[in-house]
């Protein structure tokens, strides 16, 4: 059923009038409630973006990080296994390689830890520094941590910075604790934005405290981030997005891996399209972190080696072959099972051999095949576990609640 998007006739007509196009006018219409908005819409002017320290904690946390790196404190990383965690993460590692920090990162795996501050995760993180960092940033997940956040603090931890993006829980679970949490849904004036977008944020509240970092060489990770993430591209994002696709951009990433990376599925040009990273660069650095893990792209993108970075980029390219054979079978056989569902609330598929890194992606075929709400469930080292999907206005996590 095609649902037409309703459109404001006093806009359109108004925008015709200033010399927009019918049809430009009418897609605009249908966008912006004010005609004035119009062009507010369609900026992509980079000094257009909001003011870093308007994003809640950014200013806190960026003279933070700054007094750390002023005492060449020890630093780490808690990121998540997906592409907006991993590129997060490669943001605030090449942040500190660039003030000279020690900095040791933690993707969690999720076929062995899961999602967010769980106890696993916790466990593993102090095996691999062993001793506490005296900073620790949390990106792409940490807001509904509280509890996590004081058995951190206890490892020995002294300042902990979370930039996450997630909705926040009950009250009483938010990470308030934290001694910063940057996150747009404790901000005004902020649009829905991913970790990667705070991030980069963050790293221009630190260019606003010193010219020791060009905000530059970060751009185009946030843009890859904010396009695997599905944000909507409106705002800040659309600037990020528009502004970090260009070569220009690109050609000021410092490492050698996110280029070795595009290089194996694109032929250069002056700009990258929202296509390209969403249908070939984004499931590449997804691919490794749904079966394999997410410390190969991450070790790909910070390696400054050019040969190095061709070599680990090929490796990289095969692992998401791999992963495009595995849901190739999943999903056929996840929709023959999902279309003899005759229940018009919603599907649950599951199968022993489903592989639990790439339910997700099944999920959301099986969404776009019956238009119901869908849940898939695979099976690894004697666990269940899925990953569910639903349509608009269905919220599927309050009704599992």
């Amino acid at each position: 059923m095609w649902k037409l998007k309703e459109n404001n006739v006093e806009v359109e007509n108004k925008l015709i009038e200033d010399g927009k196009h019918r049809m430009f006018a009418r897609l605009l219409s249908q966008r912006v409630k004010e005609a004035d908005k119009a062009n507010e819409l369609l900026s992509v002017d980079y000094n257009d973006l909001n003011n870093p320290f308007d994003l809640n904690d950014c200013e806190k946390a960026a003279r933070l990080f700054i007094e750390h790196a002023k005492n060449k404190s020890r630093v780490a990383i808690i990121g998540d296994y997906d592409c907006d965690g991993i590129t997060s993460t490669t943001m605030l590692y090449e942040l500190c390689r660039n003030f000279g920090l020690k900095c040791v990162p933690f993707l969690p795996s999720r076929l062995e830890h899961g999602y967010g501050l769980n106890p696993t995760t916790i466990e593993s993180f102090k095996q691999k520094v062993k001793t506490p960092p005296d900073l620790l940033f949390v990106t792409d997940c940490g807001t509904s941590n509280r509890l996590e956040v004081d058995q951190l603090k206890e490892f020995g931890i002294k300042d902990i910075i979370i930039i996450d993006h997630h909705l926040p829980a009950d009250e009483e679970k938010v990470s308030h604790n934290a001694d910063a949490l940057i996150s747009w849904h404790f901000s005004e004036g902020f649009n829905e934005m991913c970790a990667c977008g705070e991030v980069f944020q963050f790293i221009r509240g630190i260019r606003r405290l010193t010219n020791h970092i060009d905000p530059i060489e970060f751009l185009s990770y946030a843009a890859i981030g904010t396009i695997a993430d599905s944000q909507p591209i409106v705002g800040d994002n659309r600037i990020i997005v528009k502004n970090g696709l260009t070569k220009y951009a690109f050609d000021h990433v410092m490492a050698s891996g996110l280029n070795a990376l595009i290089k194996t599925k694109i032929k250069w040009c002056e700009v990258i399209t929202q296509t390209d990273i969403g249908f070939r660069i984004a499931p590449m650095i997804n691919a490794a972190g749904r079966i394999e893990t997410p410390d190969m792209v991450l070790r790909l993108l910070i390696e400054c080696d050019p040969f190095l970075a061709n070599e680990m980029a090929s490796k990289i390219n095969k692992i998401n072959e791999d992963r495009k054979s595995l849901q190739s079978f999943v999903e056929g056989d996840a929709l023959v099972k999902a279309k003899a569902i005759k229940s018009k609330y919603g599907v649950f598929v599951h199968g022993e051999s489903y592989h639990i890194g790439i339910v997700g992606i099944v999920a959301s075929r099986v969404v776009d095949e019956t238009g119901k709400p869908a849940l898939v469930i695979g099976y690894h080292n004697g666990v269940w576990k899925g990953s569910g999907r639903s349509i608009p206005n269905v919220n599927l996590k309050e009704i599992l609640d």
